[in-house]
């Protein structure tokens, strides 16, 4: 296990989960990608390149929600490789539903930055909160 990697998804992460955008965008490569299984039709789907792109994603991908907690479930490190499995809980501001996202997140690490971003997340139970 490379605990080198570790903290600096965990960081990123924690950015993401505090909406600092700035902070998530600096923790990334300037080649960094994201993609998540989120249908492409959603203004937050699909795959996205370059620090300000994935965190702008990323940005669309929160919009909709107020996120209510998390829960970091499992972190696996072999590597430059660092996969998080968490659940978190985010509310619709639309609709006020609520869910528990179960979700992992397959990143790569280069050069003490994120790298790659693969969110695997339960998209059926987030899509029928909006």
């Amino acid at each position: 296990m490379n605990q080198d990697t570790i903290p600096i998804v965990l960081k990123a992460f924690e950015a993401a989960l505090k909406r600092d955008f700035p902070a998530f965008k600096d923790s990334l490569t300037p080649d960094c990608v994201m993609a998540t299984t989120y249908p492409t039709h959603l203004p937050f789907g699909g795959e996205s390149k370059g620090p300000e792109a994935v965190a702008e994603q990323l940005r669309r991908m929160s919009e909709p929600f107020e996120v209510l907690g998390a829960d970091m479930r499992e972190v696996l490190s072999q590597g430059d490789t660092v996969v998080l499995i968490y659940d978190e809980k985010v509310r619709a501001k639309a609709t006020q539903k609520s869910v528990v996202n179960r979700a992992v997140a397959v990143t790569k690490v280069r050069d003490g930055k994120v790298a790659s971003i693969r969110i695997f997340a339960d998209t059926y139970a987030v899509v029928g909160t909006l």
